[in-house]
């Protein structure tokens, strides 16, 4: 195995690792909804189908995690997963039964789903030996996720959604490609511990407790966005190249945001409680847009907000999940966080999502949506509100209030 390059040697292979694996999944997110509305699924088939897959993460993400801690060789698991999710790929695609592509899916998910964790995993332990900045790193995932994206978008509007698997695949190859260039790593960072105290500390704060579940009826929403909106385009008389421009926009334009909110936004419990009502008002006004378009291209503007509510939204977040917690138990606090934001509200939202697009139309989904945000915004508000008159500490690791004898 060859040794690690020197700092000013190239990292390339790293970068188009990134840049592969982002624009897979920026593809199958953005069009996989579309590929199955073409073969005859309705809405709620649609929702369920993709719910499963939020079900199939739950166990999926734990799984991988602990194979990805035990692996000496982390670039070689992920080479293993990326082969996998081509493999389970062509078998769902190539299904000639709803049952088959069910069974198949949930293969595909189950390697599909963790990639994204693998991968900040993989580039984490490169960029913290050689003293390299992520964000370089983050901007070619935003690359990837929005360019991919628009080209998959023209390239399916010419040839049919008939295509998608074929460039699915090819993504995938360049990923597995750049991955058999890294250099090894020679060591690895000691991986955050999540115990059975951590988790007790979690679920008996009533703050965090509150937190969680008013984030989750945000994120309901954003999920519902994410997975129907390209339906909702398609529906306005949008195409397939809209659905592209209508990923990258938000990609091109997140990064800028996401620094902007690392330098400013203060990481102090009230001030990112009040951020996120801030976030979640800007949502309830995006959702309302949505609700009002007659346009794809309006779609398209209101697209534009994503960049300013998803990241901040989502920054403030992981920022609270760690400072409402004491220290010790932080990371079964952050596992707590992911697994109800990301894999509670994945279920959640497409199931709901699906069935109000069915049953009564995008619009009424939409304005649901913005319902949904602006109760989120209002217990953010009344939070932030208790927090300004009691002033809040993390309570100590030995107390009682930290979930321990």
């Amino acid at each position: 195995m060859q040794q690690l390059p020197e700092r000013q040697a190239s990292w390339i292979p790293l970068k188009l690792h990134v840049f592969f694996i982002y624009g897979a999944l920026s593809v199958f997110i953005g069009f996989f909804p579309l590929y199955l509305q073409e073969i005859g699924m309705n809405k709620f088939d649609i929702g369920s189908l993709l719910a499963l897959g939020s079900i199939v993460s739950l166990a999926a993400h734990p799984f991988w995690r602990i194979a990805g801690m035990r692996s000496q060789h982390l670039s070689r698991l992920m080479i293993l997963m990326i082969v996998l999710t081509i493999l389970f790929a062509q078998l769902m695609f190539g299904s000639s039964s709803y049952e088959a592509m069910t069974w198949s899916a949930v293969l595909l998910y189950f390697v599909l789903t963790p990639l994204l964790t693998q991968s900040g995993s993989l580039v984490m332990g490169y960029t913290s030996q050689h003293g390299q900045s992520y964000s370089t790193y983050r901007l070619w995932a935003s690359a990837g996720g929005g360019v991919t994206a628009a080209a998959a978008g023209v390239l399916m509007d010419k040839l049919g959604m008939v295509e998608m698997p074929t460039i699915l695949t090819f993504l995938l190859l360049g990923s597995i490609a750049a991955t058999s260039m890294l250099p090894r790593l020679t060591g690895r960072d000691q991986e955050a511990v999540i115990t059975l105290r951590g988790i007790r500390s979690s679920v008996t704060n009533r703050y965090f407790i509150a937190f969680l579940l008013l984030g989750m009826t945000m994120t309901v929403t954003l999920t519902i966005n994410t997975a129907f909106l390209p339906l909702y385009m398609i529906e306005l008389g949008g195409t397939k190249t809209m659905v592209g421009i209508a990923i990258l926009i938000p990609s091109l334009l997140e990064v800028a945001a996401f620094q902007l909110y690392r330098r400013y936004l203060k990481h102090k419990i009230t001030v990112l409680f009040a951020a996120l009502a801030c976030f979640c008002l800007m949502s309830a006004l995006r959702w309302e847009l949505m609700a009002e378009a007659v346009t794809p291209l309006q779609t398209l503007w209101v697209q534009l907000l994503q960049s300013l509510t998803l990241g901040g939204f989502y920054y403030a977040g992981s920022q609270l999940a760690l400072l409402l917690i004491p220290r010790p138990f932080r990371a079964s606090a952050q596992a707590i966080f992911v697994l109800v934001w990301s894999g509670f509200s994945g279920v959640l939202g497409t199931l709901i999502g699906g069935w109000l697009f069915q049953s009564f139309g995008a619009q009424i989904m939409y304005k649901m949506c913005m319902i949904f945000a602006l109760c989120a915004a209002g217990g953010f508000a009344v939070i932030w509100y208790l927090l300004r008159v009691h002033i809040y500490q993390p309570p100590l690791p030995g107390s009682k209030e930290a979930g321990t004898e």
